[in-house]
């Protein structure tokens, strides 16, 4: 079932002058400039490297540097980066053009920002207190203040978060939260998992074009499900067992996942066109048929785990677009150290023992 990368791969970068990223699972977005953002970490602080696909390299010129800062989440919107900071002594929202790479605001904030979500007109910022805020998309590009909206107050961090249509869902706790954004009311509350009350989500994306929404759970062994969005209901056949899939090729690996956290079996998802793409902690990445409900990619690239997955929504602004540029719906996967030799033909599967030194590298599939 592996698929050689030789027709549908890109390597366009081996990481060797990335510091590494100490979370899989933050700290990378893809902009109308076919650029690619990526957080590195290192002891002073964050440095944002921009990789430019047009170009095939690095934009050493403007590098963003962030002393004793770390990047807790970022997105692109509407022609803006917005990164949230945890910093030593206060936390921070910082917003950059992402064309000309230069910072436009800096908002210290109350708490923790986790999660952004963007919808059509509006942010939406997560807090580890509980809070969820939101502002319209050019109020954060003006003097004075923005003035946040407090849209929800409770007692539990917000794990994740992902707007469809006109809904946001939350993921706070043990519970799933639907809120209907025109009129902010909680539309619907429900159990994350109803086999295991106490099993919370840390992972939520919905790039489906169907308004599907997927999510993993810490405690599900590596269960992703998937949600219908116009109902707000589980759909039964949509249930990817990839924990399964990660203890069958962990047998031959000389450190196993297994032996760790439960979420650390999968790292990262993302969905387009059909598919469903499982980033794992052994490097490999999954990827399932939402029409078939069969296993029908698997990628094994990295000597680590799967860093990040992103679904190029669009690359079409490029002032310099040429073939090297990936097209719509590619997917972006960020994993930590190469592997060596080839990645097909039947190759048992092997981890290091060192992810923590591992240097990332930037790949592309063609979705």
């Amino acid at each position: 079932m592996e698929r050689s990368p030789d027709d549908s791969l890109k390597v366009v970068e081996d990481g060797k002058v990335l510091p590494c990223q100490q979370s899989p699972r933050c700290g990378c977005i893809v902009t109308d400039w076919s650029e690619v953002w990526l957080g590195c970490y290192n002891v002073q602080g964050t440095t944002i490297a921009i990789y430019n696909f047009a170009k095939q390299d690095w934009d050493e010129e403007n590098v963003i540097k962030k002393e004793d800062a770390y990047v807790e989440t970022m997105v692109y919107c509407n022609g803006c980066v917005v990164i949230s900071f945890r910093g030593q002594t206060c936390d921070t929202v910082n917003v950059f053009d992402a064309a000309t790479h230069r910072q436009l605001e800096e908002y210290t904030m109350p708490s923790l920002v986790q999660n952004i979500a963007c919808s059509s007109s509006h942010l939406y910022f997560g807090h580890a207190s509980g809070t969820i805020k939101c502002c319209l998309h050019t109020e954060l590009l003006h003097r004075p203040a923005v003035h946040w909206t407090s849209c929800k107050n409770g007692p539990l961090p917000v794990k994740a978060m992902v707007c469809v249509r006109d809904e946001l869902w939350v993921a706070a706790g043990h519970k799933i939260l639907v809120y209907t954004t025109t009129e902010w009311t909680c539309k619907k509350e429900f159990l994350a998992d109803t086999e295991n009350e106490l099993n919370e989500v840390f992972l939520m994306d919905s790039c489906d074009e169907e308004d599907r929404v997927w999510t993993v759970c810490t405690m599900s062994g590596g269960i992703v499900t998937g949600w219908k969005g116009v109902s707000i209901t589980a759909d039964k056949d949509s249930r990817y067992d990839c924990g399964a899939q990660v203890r069958r090729l962990s047998d031959s690996c000389s450190s196993s996942p297994i032996d760790k956290m439960q979420d650390e079996t999968i790292t990262c998802l993302t969905s387009s066109r059909g598919q469903v793409w499982v980033g794992t902690g052994i490097g490999v990445v999954l990827v399932w048929n939402t029409a078939s409900h069969q296993l029908c990619g698997l990628f094994s690239l990295f000597e680590n785990y799967v860093r990040c997955l992103l679904s190029f929504n669009s690359v079409q602004n490029s002032a310099s677009f040429n073939d090297l540029t990936p097209h719509p719906q590619s997917i972006l996967v960020v994993g930590a150290g190469k592997k060596k030799g080839p990645t097909s033909g039947g190759q048992t599967l092997q981890t290091g023992a060192g992810g923590s030194t591992s240097p990332s590298v930037i790949a592309v599939w063609k979705a």
